[in-house]
């Protein structure tokens, strides 16, 4: 019943959306104040952030809730515009708040917040660019908004490579294009850089960009329950993807590409999971990679009980973990 809901298109889902959110970030909102959680030194655009904000303050998580609100937005144009699934709905984006909610540590403000709507949008430019005859704007738009919202969290910037190859599997990697994502990609810095080179703080910049791409994270103390969790969201997504490679020969050529990419993202950023350089902050770009996976997913189960099974179990396994962990 309730996956139905989410995946019409109607005023319904809309309206219960902002409910949903609320539910799913209330312990959060509700418990201690908490802070700006980043490191030890702060990229430019979070430490501008830090200077306008009080960053002990029970209004941080209502911050990060609204940035999870344009990544859910995001999301969801992502599917309407490019078809992504059966129908056009709100469901990626409340799949995407129930993947994120497992944890409230990951509710908490951090940068990683800042730049997840931004590399939500630079997919968007990505799948745009492989519906435009001239394809450069585009690309070159994708990398200015990766490289904005790294300006917030440095490690985003590990995922250049993969938006590389996703040029590649969209069809529209050439040297021109090459060119104009990598000038993307470095304009920010070069802009940031000068003004650090103004006001005398460039080896600050330095220090910053170097640190918070280098150096190692604390690791999350996992319970027994959290370790179950993680291990029934990992299944959820091996089964995700693999219901996509399944279907890629019944999906259109431009959408087989399109999850091709969201494919790659996944495994890419499993990946990463797997180095000393990430830890829970990982979840809400791991969040944007399998939404529409996942929401494929339960697509394809025909029958409309296991639908409401899977999406139950998905919910409550959610709201169990926050209270276990």
């Amino acid at each position: 019943m309730l996956f139905r809901v989410f995946h019409k298109n109607t005023l319904v889902p809309f309206a219960l959306l902002p409910f949903l959110m609320m539910l799913l970030w209330a312990k959060v909102l509700f418990g201690e104040p908490s802070t700006l959680m980043g490191y030890e030194i702060a990229m430019p655009l979070s430490e501008l952030v830090g200077q306008m904000i009080n960053t002990q303050s029970n209004l941080l998580p209502l911050i990060s809730l609204f940035m999870a609100f344009l990544s859910v937005y995001a999301l969801n144009r992502l599917n309407t515009k490019y078809s992504l699934l059966k129908r056009q709905s709100v469901l990626p984006g409340v799949v995407f708040l129930i993947f994120v909610s497992g944890y409230t540590q990951v509710q908490e403000l951090h940068a990683v917040w800042f730049f997840a709507p931004f590399l939500a949008w630079a997919i968007h430019k990505l799948f745009e660019s492989a519906t435009k005859s001239e394809s450069s704007v585009e690309i070159f738009n994708m990398m200015v908004l990766l490289s904005i919202g790294s300006l917030f969290f440095a490690r985003g910037l590990y995922l250049v490579p993969m938006l590389w190859w996703g040029m590649i599997i969209v069809n529209v990697m050439s040297l021109r294009n090459f060119f104009a994502s990598f000038i993307g990609l470095v304009t920010p810095y070069v802009l940031a850089f000068g003004f650090y080179f103004f006001i005398g703080r460039q080896t600050e910049l330095l220090d910053a960009i170097v640190e918070n791409l280098l150096s190692p994270v604390a690791v999350f103390e996992h319970n027994t329950f959290s370790k179950f969790y993680n291990g029934v969201i990992v299944l959820l997504i091996f089964l995700a993807l693999l219901a996509a490679l399944r279907q890629s020969t019944a999906f259109k050529i431009l959408t087989r590409k399109y999850y091709r990419v969201l494919v790659w993202l996944v495994a890419y950023c499993i990946f990463l999971a797997a180095t000393p350089f990430f830890s829970m902050e990982l979840i809400p770009i791991i969040g944007i990679c399998s939404s529409i996976i996942l929401c494929n997913f339960f697509e394809t189960l025909k029958s409309g009980f296991w639908q409401n099974f899977f999406f139950y179990f998905f919910i409550a396994i959610t709201l169990l973990a926050q209270i276990a962990t």
